[in-house]
């Protein structure tokens, strides 16, 4: 049992990760795309 919490515990830690890295690649695609569209 504890160590199906555990695992559980380190899925959670990865999907956080994985929806801040998203985040992350969101942010920096709005970025860009608002330069290239300011640019021209």
């Amino acid at each position: 049992m504890e160590e199906n919490k555990t695992l559980l515990e380190k899925i959670k830690d990865l999907s956080i990760f994985d929806s801040f890295k998203i985040v992350w690649f969101i942010m920096i695609f709005v970025v860009i795309y608002y330069t290239l569209i300011a640019a021209p």
